[in-house]
C-alpha cells in the first residue's frame, strides 16, 4: 500500500482511505471534514465520511460538540473503532492536525497511538522510534504498531 512504512510514520496520502473525527486544525486555520477530505482527495487519498474496515488513516479533529462515545476517554466512535480494530491485529495509522497539515505538505507525519496512562485513561501518543522502548510495537504505521493491549 501506497504510504506504508515501518517506523511509525505515515509518508503519504496517496492510497490511503481516511476519515476524520472532526474539524481540523490546519496550519492555525480550522477546516471542516469536507475541506479536509477535498484537500486529501487532491493528494491521492480516498474519503470516507465514516470509519469502516476499509479506513488506513484517520484524522483526529476537534470534537467539541460532538457527541463522544466514551465520555471518560473523551473518545468518539471512530477512535473507540480504531482501538477495537488494533486490538484484532488490523492496525490504523491516526494523525492529529499537525500531522494532517504536514501530509497536505507531502511530508510525513508520527502515527498516534492510543495509550493507557497510570488513571486509566488513554491518550494519543506518539509511537516510539524504533530502538526505543516501549511495551507498544513500534514496527510502525500499517502494520501492527499499537495492537497490543496494555495491561
Amino acid at each position: 500500500m501506497a504510504g506504508r512504512q515501518r517506523d511509525g510514520r505515515v509518508r503519504s496520502l496517496k492510497g490511503r482511505t481516511i476519515c476524520f473525527t472532526g474539524r481540523v486544525l490546519v496550519d492555525g486555520v480550522w477546516m471542516v471534514r469536507t475541506r479536509c477530505a477535498e484537500e486529501a482527495e487532491r493528494r491521492g487519498a480516498i474519503y470516507r465520511t465514516d470509519f469502516s474496515r476499509g479506513v488506513t488513516l484517520v484524522v483526529y479533529g476537534d470534537l467539541a460538540g460532538k457527541v463522544v462515545t466514551d465520555p471518560r476517554r473523551a473518545y468518539s466512535s471512530t477512535l473507540v473503532d480504531v482501538e477495537e480494530e488494533r486490538r484484532r491485529g488490523r492496525h490504523v495509522c491516526v494523525v492529529d492536525g499537525d500531522g494532517f497539515s504536514n501530509l497536505l505538505r507531502r511530508r510525513s507525519a508520527p502515527c498516534l497511538e492510543l495509550r493507557r496512562t497510570g488513571q486509566g485513561v488513554f491518550a494519543l501518543c506518539r509511537l516510539p522510534r524504533p530502538g526505543t522502548t516501549s511495551s507498544a510495537d513500534p514496527s510502525g504505521c500499517g502494520e501492527s504498531a499499537g495492537t497490543r493491549p496494555r495491561p
